[in-house]
Parts: C-alpha cells; structure tokens; sequence
C-alpha cells in the first residue's frame, strides 16, 4: 500500500523550500493558466505538478546534504541559441516529425517513420534521441 500525501501542485505559494529550489512551470497556453511541472534548479530534473509535495522535499533535501546548491550546475542545453541554430534545430525536427493534433488541445510531434506520437513538452534531448532510433529507414509518406 502507498501511503500518498498532499499534492505539490501549488506548493511553491507557502513553501519556503520549493520556492528555492525549484523553477515552476505555468502552461500559458490555456485559460485559466495552469501549473504543469517543477524544475529542480540543482539537477534540471522535472517532476509533473502532481507528484506529493514531500518528494520534492526530500529531493532538495538531498541536493542540500551533498553540497549541491540551486543553480550551482549548467542546464544541459543551452537556453540561447543563436539563429543559425535555431533553424538548423527546426530543420531537423520537422525532417522526421509532423505537428499533429489527436485530441483536442493537445498537440503532439509524431514521426514520420515509425508513427510514434510524442508529447510537445518533449524535451529536444528526447525528440533528438527517437530521431536517432529511427535514423536507419528513411521517412514514410505523408500520415493520412
């Protein structure tokens, strides 16, 4: 049996500890906004906003005793790119994956080889990664 308790959704209003040690993350693209994720500012790691406060908790705590400190190491990818970049990024992306939309409001990256469906909060690591899995065929068709 799994002892569960509060929701760490909104946590970071009263809780001193989130607040310092995780980013939180607000899906603007729908009314009202919501709260998605936490990122831990020590590892980059995220947990969806519905995981139980105490394990965020007890991440931090972790960080804390092994010397860690918010922002003490690099994001593992870069937030600036430049132009260059960027395109060389949307090239490649859009290479092997459409935009589609299976359910209302939820748009996904799906590939053109193996069909697969990824969320599109994928990090690019993930969606570069998959593209590396299906590296070996070339792409189907267009998706009907």
């Amino acid at each position: 049996m799994e002892i569960r308790g509060p929701g760490a959704l909104d946590a970071w209003v009263g809780n001193e500890k989130i607040r310092r040690w995780f980013e939180i993350v607000v899906d603007t693209a729908v009314e009202p906004h919501q709260q998605r994720a936490y990122i831990c500012k020590g590892c980059w790691h995220t947990f969806d906003a519905s995981i139980e406060v105490w394990r965020l908790e007890i991440h931090a705590e972790g960080h804390g005793d092994s010397g860690v400190s918010p922002y003490g190491s690099k994001r593992a990818i870069p937030l600036v790119m430049s132009g260059e970049q960027l395109v060389n990024m949307h090239q490649l992306l859009f290479e092997r994956f459409n935009v589609v939309t299976p359910e209302v409001g939820a748009w996904k990256f799906q590939c053109k080889n193996c069909r697969e469906r990824l969320p599109h909060r994928s990090s690019v690591a993930e969606l570069l990664g998959h593209f590396q899995d299906c590296k070996g065929t070339e792409p189907k068709g267009p998706i009907q």
